[in-house]
């Protein structure tokens, strides 16, 4: 249902022009910038949608590599348009079998956010573990696959069991949660992981002491959701994403890209700068 009256809202807007005129006070005000979209599955049947969604793109946008997001924080930009990145949660199988042959088909690389504990969950108990943990698909990716990925593309960690980082938790919890993941998609892919990406976008998802881990942790970037686009004043510890799923329509993609879901997450954002954000600093 809510996904419906998106869908209705994105139609409207794009009748009436207003996500060209948001797009373009996007593009006057953050300009240069990187959009990181973040996808959960792509299923098969959904493959074709998913391959309008990245033509879209590269209508409004080039693509970006972690290297070019590093240097844009960075103050460099040598690109004309804005760029966009694509990363994709949970570990799922659909996006090696679905997503991965049409980034590569045009050029793409993306950077998946794995939980380890599913990798490693037999696919007997895969069903509980999701539905326990919110995942909502129930194959993950092979190892061959994962280590495909960080050679390939790119990789992060995504906790180790998809568990929401909230207040809370235990030392030992978040220990796991944010330090043992990493090393397990190390020891999986015998590569360094340096990305992290937070678990959910609730305002109570993202507790104080985890913060304080991930700062501690080792890792070179880390990812949240709460939509905005990625700048030379962005901090390498909070760069935000916007959500797109595979099966949307092109109208809400460009609704979401506009600018006016950044609007939509402002009290998250506020939120996080408040409580959290000096933790990383």
């Amino acid at each position: 249902m809510r996904s419906y009256f998106k869908q209705k809202i994105a139609t409207l807007v794009n009748l009436v022009r207003l996500d060209q005129s948001i797009l373009f006070l996007t593009n006057k005000i953050f300009s240069p910038y990187i959009r990181v979209i973040n996808y959960h599955g792509t299923p098969l049947d959904q493959a074709e949608n998913f391959e309008r969604q990245i033509k879209y793109y590269l209508t409004k946008f080039c693509p970006a590599t972690l290297a070019d997001l590093e240097n844009l924080i960075n103050g460099v930009w040598p690109y004309q348009k804005p760029g966009i990145m694509l990363s994709f949660d949970d570990g799922l199988r659909s996006n090696f079998e679905v997503a991965i042959p049409i980034l590569e088909k045009y050029g793409l690389k993306g950077l998946f956010f794995i939980p380890p504990g599913f990798i490693d969950e037999p696919m007997s108990t895969a069903p509980q573990f999701c539905r326990r943990n919110l995942i909502n698909g129930v194959e993950a990716l092979k190892v061959a696959e994962v280590q495909y990925l960080a050679r390939q593309h790119y990789i992060g960690s995504h906790s180790y069991h998809h568990i929401r980082l909230k207040d809370g938790l235990s030392a030992e919890e978040i220990q796991m949660e944010v330090v043992e993941s990493r090393k397990r998609l190390e020891e999986m892919t015998h590569t360094q992981v340096s990305n992290f990406a937070w678990v959910g976008g609730e305002k109570w998802s993202y507790g104080r002491d985890s913060a304080v881990a991930i700062g501690a942790a080792g890792y070179q970037l880390v990812f949240a959701g709460n939509s905005l686009p990625v700048t030379s004043s962005t901090h390498p510890f909070w760069i935000y994403r916007t959500n797109v799923e595979s099966d949307w329509s092109i109208d809400l993609v460009r609704m979401q890209l506009s600018g006016l879901a950044d609007l939509w997450h402002w009290p998250s954002r506020a939120r996080l700068r408040r409580n959290l954000c000096e933790v990383t600093k």
